[in-house]
């Protein structure tokens, strides 16, 4: 249905206000608008029902439908949660590369190369922006996304972005 189109929720914690965008995370309980709801069968488990959700298909619409990422185009993805994951999954399977993962956590760091990263960089270990730069021979990448939200992360994806590349913000700002 046509549901109304509420406003998306938004959590306090230690003080700050924390997004949970439109698809109610972080929720155990929550009221939502009904055109944001999809029925499955009561059968179906939920290791398959949770691949309906957000993170795969946001992923993957990244790579096929916002960036168009071709093979041998390079992509750098900022944040490797679930769907940060995915679009390395998806850059994978277009063959792309360089694939690079940047991320602040060394465990989520190394799944990402389990799902198809060719690079990965921890951002609290150094200057991703010089990384990037250094990798694309002073010239950019054909892609970047950005799924933290964070404004200066966004920041930093953009000017990694080469002159005629495109930078995608997926992340709910905060």
């Amino acid at each position: 249905g046509s549901g109304i189109d509420a406003s998306p929720p938004r959590f306090a914690l230690d003080g700050q206000t924390v997004s949970a965008g439109w698809v109610t995370t972080f929720s155990e309980r929550t009221v939502v608008s009904e055109n944001r709801v999809t029925a499955i069968p009561a059968d179906m488990p939920f290791d398959v029902a949770a691949l309906l959700g957000c993170a795969v298909t946001t992923g993957l619409g990244i790579v096929f439908n916002n960036a168009s990422l071709r093979p041998g185009q390079s992509i750098a993805v900022f944040g490797v949660g679930g769907v940060g994951l995915n679009v390395i999954q998806g850059a994978a399977m277009v063959s792309a590369h360089p694939i690079v993962a940047i991320d602040l956590h060394d465990n989520k760091l190394a799944q990402a190369a389990a799902f198809g990263a060719t690079h990965t960089f921890n951002s609290a270990k150094g200057d991703a922006h010089e990384y990037l730069m250094e990798l694309s021979g002073g010239n950019g990448f054909d892609a970047t996304v950005d799924v933290t939200g964070n404004n200066g992360v966004r920041q930093t994806a953009y000017d990694s972005t080469s002159d005629i590349g495109k930078t995608i913000f997926a992340g709910v700002p905060y």
